[in-house]
């Protein structure tokens, strides 16, 4: 089981997680009740009141690894799908027919080793007022959920997800992650001002798309 550092209101739990990797720690979770400033993707900020779920995984990845580790995200993305029967949109919203439940932002960081941070955030008591449909878990349910026995129930089903990723790689989590996400051949998907049609999904965590006639592999990016 990973070590679980607690806090209290933090600015992220990304950036808790740098200041421990700092002090020597290689591998725990950075857990916080709230976040003053929490990360979206890109410069947008994730609303972070209490009652939900906010994590940050300090993974140490191994030099053979380091160019894979992007797929990291995508494995805790499925996992934790999995667990609350939801979808996911690609690459790493969370998502419950089509309401938002939370998101995964990666980030890597050289302190002598190379390190991924994975920060999960997850409506779970309450959810944010966006111009897009958003929902929580206790909504989902329709009642409340015990936070700490959810969080151990993500921690626990990443931490065994992440032990078969350092011996197989994504590989074994493609079927899951391809069998979650809300894409269907055909879709139209708006990507950075361009329009392209969907193909399908790669075993690399890409998406084979077509614009212009031409077909592609995304590797990155944000569907509008």
């Amino acid at each position: 089981m990973m070590e679980v550092f607690e806090c209290g209101l933090v600015d992220s739990t990304q950036e808790e997680a740098k200041r421990l990797i700092k002090k020597g720690v290689t591998k725990g979770v950075v857990s916080a009740e709230g976040q003053k400033s929490g990360k979206g993707r890109g410069i947008k900020t994730w609303e972070s009141p209490k009652g939900n779920l906010y994590l940050t995984f300090i993974l140490q990845i191994p030099q053979d690894k380091i160019k894979e580790s992007s797929t990291l995200s995508l494995v805790l993305a499925a996992v934790t799908a999995n667990k609350f029967n939801l979808q996911l949109k690609w690459p790493n919203d969370l998502l419950h027919f089509r309401a938002k439940v939370g998101g995964i932002l990666g980030e890597g960081l050289f302190e002598k080793n190379y390190f991924l941070l994975l920060g999960l955030g997850l409506n779970v008591g309450s959810h944010p007022t966006l111009d897009r449909p958003t929902t929580s878990i206790d909504q989902i349910l329709d009642q409340a959920v015990d936070l700490k026995f959810l969080r151990e129930l993500v921690i626990t089903s990443f931490d065994t997800a992440f032990s078969l990723w350092l011996d197989k790689g994504f590989l074994p989590f493609f079927p899951l992650w391809n069998s979650l996400l809300i894409h269907q051949p055909g879709d139209q998907l708006t990507l950075q001002g361009k329009t392209y049609t969907y193909l399908g999904s790669d075993s690399s965590g890409g998406l084979q798309v077509e614009y212009e006639g031409v077909s592609t592999l995304l590797s990155s990016g944000e569907i509008v």
